[in-house]
């Protein structure tokens, strides 16, 4: 799938649509979206780049897209501030959307996103029975009555 019309022309010409051609702008733009369809557009996005990124669990997935486009970098926003790599974090993170929303659209895709976010977090040490998000693998409890 490729991006919806209007944010192809986002990526493409930022500067026709945004005041400032930023990570943050492009990624408030991108929430706007998200806000205007219920928090649909994005739903998922997060799940799907914590695998990708082996971990930030912790991070908003817009933390999680600055570890990806500077691998390495101990604090990537205050790398971003201080290099001005924008124009890199913003294809970054249009190429991880893109391939998110590629996946999300194919008939089971959002359900393999969580089933790849659920194995990457039984990975974790942290991750037990004690976790509040843990679900257990006993079918027995999750059939329908």
């Amino acid at each position: 799938m490729t991006l919806p019309y209007d944010l192809e022309h986002v990526r493409s010409r930022p500067a026709m649509h945004l005041p400032s051609v930023t990570f943050d702008t492009v990624a408030s733009y991108l929430s706007g979206i998200d806000a205007a369809t219920g928090y649909m557009f994005l739903m998922g996005f997060r799940e799907w780049l914590i695998p990708t990124a082996n971990g930030k669990d912790n991070l908003h997935w817009t933390g999680i897209v600055l570890d990806l486009a500077f691998p390495g970098v101990r604090d990537p926003e205050a790398y971003l501030r201080e290099s001005g790599d924008h124009t890199h974090a913003i294809a970054v993170l249009f190429d991880h959307l893109t391939a998110f929303l590629d996946r999300r659209q194919e008939p089971t895709g959002m359900r393999e996103i969580y089933a790849r976010f659920e194995s990457w977090l039984r990975t974790q040490e942290w991750y037990t029975s004690a976790s509040p998000l843990w679900l257990s693998n006993d079918t027995k409890n999750h059939e329908r009555k």
